[in-house]
This record gives C-alpha cells, sequence and structure tokens, in this order.
C-alpha cells in the first residue's frame, strides 16, 4: 500500500542564475510583473526601485517588488558578481509598512547565502518544484532573521 501526497508550492521561481560582470554594467531599467531577488557575490552595485536608491555590496540581498519601476543609478563594480531569481507576484504582495526589509545585509547569516544558491541550482537544474520548496525555507530564515535584528 502506499500513499500519493501533493506538493503543490504557491510560489514560481520563473528565472535563475548566477552573473559575472567584467566589465561595469547598469541594471536594466523596467517594471517587471514578478519579485526580482538580487544577492551580492563580489562588488558593489547602486540599484533603484521608484525613488530609492539602494547600495550593495558583498551579501546584500536586494528584493525588488514585481509591478515597480527598477533601475540602475550606477554601474556596478568592474568584476561583480551576483546571483538572482525571478518569483510569481501573487494577489496581496507589494510594498507595504510591515513584512520583509527590501535590502537586507546577509554577512551575518550564511544560511541565507547557502539557501539562495540552492534555489538558482534547483531552477538551473530544472527542478522547479524544489525551487519553489526551497523558496520558502528562505523566507523562513529571512523572516526568523529579521526578527532577531530588530
Amino acid at each position: 500500500m502506499k500513499i500519493d501526497l501533493e506538493q503543490s508550492p504557491r510560489r514560481r521561481i520563473t528565472e535563475a542564475n548566477i552573473n559575472f560582470y567584467a566589465t561595469p554594467f547598469v541594471h536594466p531599467e523596467r517594471i517587471m510583473d514578478e519579485h526580482d531577488f538580487i544577492y551580492m557575490l563580489e562588488g558593489e552595485w547602486k540599484i533603484g526601485q521608484n525613488s530609492e536608491i539602494f547600495d550593495l555590496k558583498k551579501d546584500s540581498l536586494l528584493i525588488l517588488c514585481g509591478g515597480q519601476r527598477h533601475f540602475g543609478a550606477a554601474p556596478c563594480l568592474k568584476d561583480t558578481k551576483t546571483m538572482y531569481f525571478h518569483l510569481s507576484k501573487e494577489e496581496g504582495d507589494g510594498l507595504k509598512e510591515s513584512g520583509l526589509d527590501i535590502l537586507i545585509d546577509a554577512a551575518k547569516n550564511r544560511n541565507i547565502k547557502r539557501e539562495f544558491r540552492d534555489i538558482v541550482q534547483a531552477k538551473l537544474e530544472g527542478n522547479e518544484q524544489k525551487a519553489s520548496v526551497l523558496f520558502d525555507l528562505l523566507l523562513c530564515e529571512l523572516k526568523e532573521y529579521e526578527n532577531r535584528n530588530e
């Protein structure tokens, strides 16, 4: 006898990769339907969302909200390396007073970097379900990290 338990994650990772910028590069200006999660592995970058500018450095995690204008405020440094993923935007998502900070300094929490990398790897391997489940784990870690650092 067997039991069939369905897993149906709510969120989808629609794209993911690791980028290396050998020369300075300006983040594209755009409004995406998805959320854009960027983790800085090396280098520095200034990226804006609406009227706010964020200074990214090694181990910064920036969450750009789907449906909002985001853009490069300045080119990244030479030899900047990032990993990113795009996450489906769901009803009720958006910029609010409560929730996660948009810019997170993850330097003191190795779990965040590891879980982010695992999401990217799962997506690159074509394992959509694993990438979505790993996002739930990352979200839990981010919330715990913020609660400890309030």
